[in-house]
């Protein structure tokens, strides 16, 4: 028989199962071509080469670099220490590279690429595009935007009018030569692509643009989807300035009730919008926080309402302008374009120090944001401690436990209600706070006490010495009130209610009104009368001369009268005035 594998040998399995990298759907952009819906977005950074193999083992395998960007040489140590360690194979990643603005000659697209592959420790390119259809003049290696001194004295960018033609025959060459398996464009506007369309021999598989609330490039969207181009999105969250809270979409309230409804960040909302509009975008950071919520954007699809919100934030703003070649012969951007918006530039070429500046300014952010969203996780784990510490203890609570609350709590409501329908006190002093009115105007006569001696402006006293008053307290099951108020009444006159919530109306002398209910207020009345109140709430009011005034209210139920306590009936009164019973 064979041995059972132990315990931390099937815990092992299962947390190599749980931590195993979750890798992003894929599209074919061409013939047997298929690439990562998502992928990293890099930059020349010093904490490059750590977040480059922190994404591969989290799954990312697409890798988006540049000649421009500076960092192919990193990128490609971070590659091959990943595939000599076994975590990937060459043919599981997707390397993206571009050919720069001062190589557009057909000849300088191959050397470029060349050179790229040399600098990445590659064979071969996954994907190769052309960074810009402007071509810039060569001076040296780093000088990515070189300029020149005009007639006057002003330095202008050093710009050439090599068509983007020769430079895409150029990629052609590339991929004929095997040193790419598919070319595309980036930064190309419909127009341009519609010429390269009609003078080329491969058409271009994909392009790059920059795609985020901010700028959603609808049109370009269906353009490039009627072409059967895909579409990858470079800045698909911005620029997060988490002091100057931009771009605004990322702290806008309706984007954070999206975000706690699928429980994510705002920028995850913002990646899996792009994905839901048909693009495939490439995210920038080095924070291995941020890279692992990147790529956790694939078990959730936004809804056509939650894509209405986002396209709502659209400006048509732009982070990337190439403003310094306004006015260029092939600028994807119209110069009217440019200057409406606003996004004229001295110079886009950035100085290191300014990098470094922004780099620093960017890192201080990140952590400032894991802050943030490490403190709120740590409350909303908290809040769900608390609440199923709460489900537990009411689950394992006895029925008896549960019943005794239910009562205490009914029994609470009950009194809260009681006090609601008047200002009296059980077992106390009772005043009315102002004149009360049933049917008539009707006023306490003074301060009453519950089954105790009750003062009135006349010569009797209501259950007190009265021999009258002393039949009332021999009645059996006669409880003591909890709210009750009894206004004036004639004297010799009895009010009787057989309901919880009734109102008996005031008598005029020889009618017998008696009211029985479980809670009980006696209060003033003129001499030679009895005034006994037995229900929670009620009130004394105006009634005609000889009539038994007997209220059943249609909220109150009528109880069973007490043992040896019946109910004493009113004589009849004159004609067209007899006792009467209400109508429920």
């Amino acid at each position: 028989m064979s041995k059972r594998p132990a315990k931390s040998e099937k815990s092992a399995k299962i947390r190599k199962i749980i931590n195993a990298p979750t890798e992003p759907p894929k599209v074919e952009i061409a013939e047997g071509v298929w690439m990562p819906t998502l992928g990293l977005g890099t930059y020349s950074q010093p904490e490059q080469l750590q977040a480059t193999k922190w994404a591969i083992s989290m799954g990312y395998r697409l890798i988006d670099t540049a000649e421009m960007y500076r960092n192919e040489v990193t990128l490609g140590k971070a590659i091959k220490a990943k595939i000599n360690e076994g975590v990937v194979k060459r043919e599981d990643l997707f390397i993206v590279s571009k050919v720069w603005n001062y190589s557009h000659r057909e000849t300088e697209v191959v050397e470029s690429c060349q050179r790229s592959l040399e600098r990445l420790q590659l064979d071969q390119l996954d994907l190769y595009l052309i960074h810009s259809p402007i071509g810039f003049n060569f001076h040296n290696e780093d000088v990515m935007f070189p300029y020149k001194e005009d007639v006057g004295g002003e330095k202008i960018l050093d710009s050439n009018e090599i068509d983007y033609l020769e430079t895409w025959r150029g990629m052609e060459k590339c991929h004929e030569l095997g040193l790419v398996r598919s070319i595309g464009l980036s930064n190309f506007n419909s127009k341009q692509i519609d010429r390269i369309l009609e003078n080329c021999t491969i058409k271009p598989a994909v392009l790059q643009i920059e795609l985020n609330p901010m700028i959603t490039q609808k049109e370009l969207l269906r353009y490039c989807a009627g072409k059967k181009i895909t579409v990858q999105a470079f800045t698909p969250i911005g620029r997060p300035r988490p002091n100057t809270r931009d771009p605004r979409y990322l702290y806008d309230a309706r984007v954070v009730r999206i975000a706690r409804k699928y429980k994510k960040t705002t920028a995850q909302i913002a990646l899996r919008y792009i994905l839901d509009v048909g693009a495939c975008p490439i995210p920038r950071s080095v924070s291995k926080k941020h890279l692992q919520d990147n790529i956790n954007v694939f078990n959730f699809r936004l809804t056509p309402a939650e894509i209405a919100v986002m396209d709502r934030f659209n400006e048509s703003r732009r982070l990337l302008r190439f403003a310094c070649a306004k006015g260029h012969i092939y600028h994807f951007l119209r110069i009217e374009e440019i200057e409406a918006r606003d996004l004229l530039m001295v110079d886009d070429e950035e100085t290191e120090e300014e990098e470094e500046a922004e780099e620093e300014e960017e890192a201080e952010a990140e952590e400032e944001a894991e802050a943030e969203e490490e403190a709120k996780a740590e409350e909303e784990a908290e809040a769900e401690k608390e609440e199923e510490a709460m489900d537990t203890s009411e689950d394992s609570e006895k029925p008896e436990v549960k019943a005794v609350k239910t009562r205490s709590r009914a029994s609470r409501r009950k009194k809260i209600m009681e006090a609601a329908a008047g200002p009296s006190r059980a077992a106390g002093p009772s005043r009315a706070a102002g004149p009360s009115r049933a049917a008539g105007p009707s006023r306490a006569a003074g301060p009453s006490k519950a089954a105790g001696p009750s003062t009135a402006p006349g010569t009797s006293k209501a259950a007190g010495t009265s021999k009258k008053s002393k039949a009332a307290e021999k009645t059996k099951g006669a409880k003591a009130s909890e709210v009750a108020t009894a206004s004036e009444a004639p004297s010799g006159s009895k009010a009787t209610t057989r309901s919880r919530a009734a109102t008996v109306s005031e008598a005029p002398s020889g009618s017998k009104a008696t009211t029985r209910s479980r809670a009980a207020t006696t209060s003033e009345a003129p001499s030679g009368s009895k005034a006994t109140t037995r229900s929670r709430a009620a009130t004394v009011s105006e009634a005609p001369s000889g009539s038994r005034a007997t209220t059943r209210s249609k909220s109150a139920t009528r109880p069973k009268p007490t043992t040896g306590s019946k109910a004493k009936k009113s004589p009849k009164g004159p004609k067209g005035t007899k006792g009467s019973k209400s109508k429920k």
